[in-house]
């Protein structure tokens, strides 16, 4: 794992590697479960199945076929890839920011369309 902060006390750090192979294709394969119901019930644009499909206090954002982490993880999902990290990655990530570390799950997105160019 390679773990960098351009600026310490900033606020950002940058984490290479932080998750095995197997925690990453369980993660993928739960968005890409989520994304095939809405592709089949008729993507996001229709709004009905967006409401039976996205949990309730979930968003999404259908001009960048987004939808917020909770949409397509469960809370344990995201406990157990935490817990994956191991206490030596919560500290050096603690100690890179000069803070404890959050996570706004109103604001963690899972995007699947890209800027042009990308």
């Amino acid at each position: 794992m390679s773990l960098h902060s351009p600026d310490p006390g900033s606020g950002i750090a940058c984490v290479a590697s932080a998750l095995g192979k197997a925690e990453l294709n369980s993660c993928k394969a739960q968005v890409e479960a989520l994304y095939r119901a809405l592709g089949s019930a008729g993507g996001f644009d229709n709004a009905a199945a967006l409401a039976k499909i996205i949990p309730p206090g979930e968003k999404a954002a259908p001009t960048a076929s987004s939808v917020t982490v909770l949409s397509a993880l469960k809370l344990s999902d995201l406990h157990q890839f935490a817990h994956a990290l191991g206490p030596e990655f919560h500290e050096r990530v603690r100690s890179s920011l000069n803070a404890q570390p959050i996570c706004d799950l109103d604001e963690a997105w899972i995007r699947r369309q890209y800027a042009p160019g990308r």
